[in-house]
């Protein structure tokens, strides 16, 4: 997975990515945007308590 990270982010630096790689891109920023809520909701809940 991280290996096809590294390739994306360099097709993508370099101007060329397919639709189905502009695909698997919002998917991956989705989980990350998904993943990064669930641990501020975790964290502001140690917080608060």
């Amino acid at each position: 997975p991280l290996t096809h990270l590294v390739l994306l982010a360099r097709d993508w630096s370099l101007g060329r990515l397919h639709p189905g790689q502009w695909a698997s891109l919002a998917y991956l920023a989705a989980f990350a945007g998904l993943a990064f809520l669930l641990a501020l909701r975790r964290m502001r809940r140690r917080l608060i308590r």
